[in-house]
């Protein structure tokens, strides 16, 4: 008689770890947005279930599938484990403190900030610094007596300068390239044209003579809201009469279940198979473009894009990149192929920060630069 309180007290010792277990393995698959490491933490929560309710069977299942699926997501690591790249925790692009939320989905802490980043083996990949103004954007310095003509920059992360130093980004060369060129660089990681888009539509300076936006297809995906980091970023809706309309946020800032879904093994290995039409994507994509043109153009501003070929396998649809030149012809925007070889995958390896990693060089900045600017002197002194 004496050992059955005994034995249900060891039976909700067990099952009490194994909620607990269940939580910390919860807690830390949130920190790491692991799928793998989140079905284990279901199935563990589903075992507690089966223990201490009356609805076994529902619990069974749902452990069964969690079990399934999380094998599938370790397995698919192990047979596709891609090259990783780490961020050092002691940069500041690692911590808290570096990134904060805003109408543009993220921007970072006025300051200077540290960027490092290495290869699985400790290679260094880079260590530099990213100096960040007041408005949270990346500063240039510039020689304010010689500039004549400002030039306003858009685009993600190749603008920005990820990877390079103040004084190895695209804005920084074109200033450098002539002093008459003064410079501001709305660029940040993770960016697309409906950033640029909804910054020309803020109340932030934007005045200037020119807008350059550095801009590539896979843009596309951003502005359709697909990636995970697009959450809390500005969305834009394509009518079926083609207007375009503003209309609030992608997704949730910080949604969970859109940054695992993200980093799920098995959930991109479906996306891959299937492989959808990018069509309506790219349709919105153009419809945001030309708001930036009619926009500038209202406000007396040059609009040039800078275009970076997409890979021709990264296209699934009806368009390629020379149809979505066309369509800039079209449109009647001024466009400068700024891919610094005839296709993408024939860009020379000087022109990445790193084998593993493809932001442009501080020698591929440069050679786009020289383009820039050499297409705004002709134009200028015709």
């Amino acid at each position: 008689m004496h050992r059955i309180p005994i034995i249900l007290e060891q039976k909700n010792l067990i099952t009490g770890s194994i909620f607990g277990l269940a939580g910390l393995l919860g807690w830390i698959s949130f920190e790491a947005r692991s799928v793998g490491t989140t079905l284990v933490a279901i199935l563990l929560f589903c075992i507690g279930f089966i223990a201490t309710t009356t609805a076994k069977k529902t619990f069974l299942v749902l452990g069964a599938t969690a079990f399934t699926l999380a094998i599938g997501e370790f397995s698919l690591a192990l047979l596709f484990q891609r090259e990783p790249l780490l961020i050092s925790p002691e940069s500041s692009y690692a911590k808290s403190y570096y990134w904060t939320n805003s109408d543009l989905g993220s921007q970072a802490y006025p300051g200077r900030h540290t960027s490092k980043k290495v290869t699985a083996d400790g290679q260094l990949v880079y260590d530099v610094v990213y100096s960040i103004g007041p408005d949270g954007f990346r500063m240039t310095e510039v020689d304010e007596d010689t500039a004549r003509i400002h030039i306003n920059f858009f685009g993600c992360s190749l603008m920005f300068g990820e990877g390079l130093n103040d004084k190895q980004t695209l804005p920084y060369f074109v200033h450098a390239a002539n002093h008459r060129f003064s410079v501001k660089n709305f660029g940040w990681h993770g960016y697309g044209v409906h950033q640029a888009l909804r910054i020309l539509e803020s109340n932030r300076d934007t005045r200037g003579d020119i807008n350059v936006l550095l801009t590539s297809p896979w843009h596309a995906d951003r502005s359709a809201c697909v990636p995970d980091y697009s959450n809390g970023s500005p969305r834009y809706r394509l009518l079926d009469n083609g207007s375009l309309v503003f209309d609030g946020s992608c997704g949730m800032k910080g949604s969970f279940l859109g940054a695992v879904l993200e980093r799920s093994n098995i959930y991109q290995l479906i996306r891959f198979a299937f492989r959808p039409s990018q069509d309506h994507q790219i349709d919105l994509y153009l419809a945001i473009i030309d708001r930036i043109k009619v926009l500038s153009t209202a406000r007396d501003q040059r609009f040039v894009v800078g275009y970076v070929k997409a890979e021709d396998a990264w296209f699934r649809g009806h368009y390629s990149n020379q149809k979505i030149l066309e369509r800039f012809k079209e449109m009647g925007i001024e466009v400068i192929d700024l891919t610094l070889a005839d296709s993408a995958v024939a860009v020379h390896r000087d022109y990445y920060i790193h084998a593993l990693d493809k932001h442009p060089s501080a020698k591929a900045n440069e050679a786009r630069a020289k383009l820039i600017v050499t297409y705004l002197e002709e134009s200028y002194n015709r």
